[in-house]
């Protein structure tokens, strides 16, 4: 018994350092996701009235006293990541029409922390590109999984956190180019991903 798990240990080492960062992350910001008050993610009470009006609309919704009291302006801003977070609560109303908007808050965080789980997976890919050793590949896990403000503003609801994700998607696809993969796929990638970025933020 002790040396099948000796065996399993020393095989999948790596595996398990590796899902433990990726767990021990998302866990803390559904902490943070289900539990900050509103109010403390900077711009999320703007965010959050946003993107409730984008669920009024399937196109660009008119700015309201609601929205210039925030003084943003609906029009002045790239809509990408209200319209996503719009058919969101379109898709929660359809399951529950009695929903609260702290539960719709709580389900568009939750949204923003697995956008920050997809930014960490792929800086880890991104380290298998360019690091060799495979134990230092977990460095840059590590770095931003600990870096207090990205992680604080997981838990809320961001457009960092999809810009972010596009931004780190189009790295990766650039850095594939580099490495001599794939050129007409990467190619595709990197535009497709900065494209996209420029209109979440």
């Amino acid at each position: 018994m002790k040396n099948s798990l000796s065996n399993f240990w020393q095989k999948k080492q790596f595996s398990i350092a590796l899902f433990c960062l990726f767990a021990l992350f998302f866990s803390y910001t559904l902490f943070l996701a289900t539990n900050l008050q509103r109010g403390i993610i900077p711009d999320e009470p703007a965010h959050f009235i946003f993107s409730k009006h984008f669920a009024d609309t399937w196109d660009i919704p008119q700015d309201t006293f609601d929205t210039y009291s925030h003084g943003w302006y609906i029009k002045q801003n790239p809509f990408l990541f209200y319209w996503i977070n719009g058919r969101i609560i379109n898709f929660i109303n359809l399951i529950s029409s009695n929903i609260s908007d702290w539960q719709l808050l709580v389900a568009l965080r939750i949204t923003n922390s697995l956008y920050a789980l997809g930014t960490v997976i792929i800086v880890y890919l991104m380290s298998t590109e360019i690091i060799k050793s495979k134990w230092w590949r977990l460095l840059p896990v590590f770095m931003l999984t600990n870096t207090l403000m990205f992680v604080f503003l997981s838990g809320g609801v961001n457009y960092d956190n999809l810009a972010i994700l596009f931004s780190n998607l189009g790295l990766y696809f650039f850095i594939r180019l580099f490495n001599q993969k794939d050129f007409i796929k990467n190619s595709l990638g990197w535009m497709i991903c900065i494209s996209i970025g420029t209109l979440v933020k």
